[in-house]
């Protein structure tokens, strides 16, 4: 049963303790007792994040519409004066209101920004189906010096572990499918670099082992998430996308 945030405030309060509400794109101070999140989809077509109670009876919408490969505006949530909560999310398919990731559990934690990303095959079973997960967004950082990076493996064809190089220089040695990367740091400044990714132990020589090379570009005293997905929804060809923190916050 679908209701108005508004109508499900008081049951979500009993039920998880935390209160939920939308978030003006243009107010970005996070409250001593808030955090907050964007919601990204690598999964399909637009998609709305939802937020339900343990039994599915009570349902509140958070995010809308938020197209494929494209993050929403943020969303707050108010902890209510705890450190960290549980949360159980879902996304439907926009257009018709079907499930397109079922419900996950997600712990947020106080004054963070996350990314909470949808990926995974629509339909699918056996560790293709769709996933979502959380990740920080990194804060700004004034005395950030050099490029800082993390990489995020949602191709869903491709899902063995993968081996990333900048150049020639191997930066993540078997990064899991849907997991992020330890953080990269880069000091030469203006960089452009030729990401190769291959299959975990591959060779980067090696046509058969390259997944994905193309060149990517950082600038210094900046933070990147760098995902690795598929170019379209479900899509065997991949591509990437970069997005610069400091555009998110």
């Amino acid at each position: 049963m679908r209701q108005p945030i508004a109508a499900v405030i008081g049951t979500l309060l009993l039920a998880t303790g935390p209160f939920l509400a939308g978030c003006d794109e243009q107010d970005s101070i996070i409250l001593p007792t808030e955090t907050q999140f964007r919601t990204l989809n690598f999964v399909s077509g637009p998609i709305d994040l939802v937020v339900t109670d343990s039994k599915g009876v009570f349902e509140s919408t958070l995010t809308e519409n938020t197209p494929y490969n494209q993050y929403s505006s943020k969303a707050d949530i108010d902890l209510v004066g705890a450190d960290s909560a549980t949360f159980r999310f879902k996304a439907l398919d926009s257009n018709t209101q079907d499930t397109v990731v079922s419900v996950h559990q997600i712990d947020l934690e106080r004054d963070y920004l996350y990314f909470l990303y949808q990926y995974g095959l629509v339909g699918e079973e056996y560790g293709a189906q769709p996933f979502m997960r959380k990740i920080q967004i990194f804060p700004k950082d004034e005395d950030r010096t050099a490029a800082v990076m993390r990489f995020i493996h949602v191709l869903a064809q491709h899902r063995q572990d993968v081996d990333i190089y900048l150049d020639q220089e191997k930066v993540v040695d078997e990064l899991n499918y849907g997991a992020s990367s330890r953080t990269v740091t880069d000091s030469v400044a203006g960089a452009d670099a030729l990401m190769t990714v291959v299959y975990h132990g591959g060779d980067i020589n090696n046509a058969e082992d390259v997944i994905l090379q193309q060149t990517i570009n950082y600038q210094l005293a900046n933070s990147y998430q760098v995902y690795l997905r598929p170019a379209t929804p479900g899509a065997v060809l991949p591509s990437v996308t970069v997005i610069n923190e400091a555009n998110v916050q």
